[in-house]
């Protein structure tokens, strides 16, 4: 665990805001080249990623803030320290959502097209996001009796939570190996694209599935109805909406046909 990573001449650098900023570097340089096969222009990709970043951080700070409401309201200061963790991602694809609505109203560009263009690298972000969670020590996992465990140190959020040197999953770095595979399996697609909406629909499918198996692991968040976390309800939401959107797009492309 290092949430400080580095101190440049007094100024500390937080590793959460450091692989965050990583990953929105890495994914706007794969959402420029992509972007080039969808008749994205570079700006248009920029733009884009900076309306993205902005709505994305802002609505996954304001789902962890609801989520932990009777912390924040002893701490209210604290809702801005973005820096040390407490991001919500679903908190953040709602706000996206809202964003690209926004941008290609205003761009007259193709909603599906571009959904499915952002589709294809968001799982870049998230796993650098991951590694970032991980060296922050914030999404710790459950007890581990395996092989794969991690202990995280005095005066960490699994710490304070165990209130003990307990081996927990490294469920953060489980998540962002996840995202890389589902990246692995956009980029293919996404080679041999048959119709609009067909990645978008595809990533709603996938990352539901991962997430919803990581919760398990995931000790941070509390279950609801002594059932599953609100992570969970929200990925079983997902998950049917996504494919029955992949199943009425490639229908409706194959009646074009």
């Amino acid at each position: 665990m290092y949430p400080v990573i580095y101190n440049l001449f007094g100024i500390q650098i937080y590793s959460f805001g450091l692989f965050l900023a990583l990953g929105f570097i890495f994914s706007l340089i794969s959402l420029i080249e992509v972007g080039k096969r969808f008749g994205f222009s570079k700006n248009d990709a920029i733009d884009l990623s900076y309306i993205l970043l902005i709505s994305g951080v802002v609505g996954a700070r304001v789902f962890y803030i609801i989520l932990n409401y009777q912390y924040y309201l002893s701490k209210p200061l604290e809702m801005l320290l973005i820096n040390k963790g407490g991001l919500v991602y679903y908190g953040g694809f709602i706000g996206g959502i809202f964003a690209v609505l926004y941008f290609v109203k205003n761009h007259k560009l193709s909603f599906l097209t571009t959904v499915d263009l952002i589709a294809s690298v968001v799982p870049i972000g998230q796993m650098f996001g991951r590694i970032g969670c991980f060296l922050n020590g914030c999404c710790f996992g459950t007890e581990s009796v395996g092989k794969l465990k991690v202990i995280f140190p005095l005066g960490s959020p699994a710490f304070n939570h165990y209130h003990e040197f307990q081996p927990v999953h490294p469920v953060q770095l489980y998540e962002s190996f996840g995202v890389g595979i589902i990246f692995l399996i956009l980029v293919s697609v996404i080679e041999r694209k048959k119709f609009d909406g067909q990645i978008i629909s595809l990533y709603g499918i996938l990352y539901p599935l991962l997430r919803f198996n990581i919760e398990f692991f995931r000790a941070d968040n509390p279950k609801l109805l002594n059932l599953f976390t609100i992570s969970q309800y929200l990925s079983i939401i997902i998950f049917i909406i996504s494919s029955f959107s992949y199943y009425y797009f490639a229908r409706k492309q194959k009646c074009k046909q």
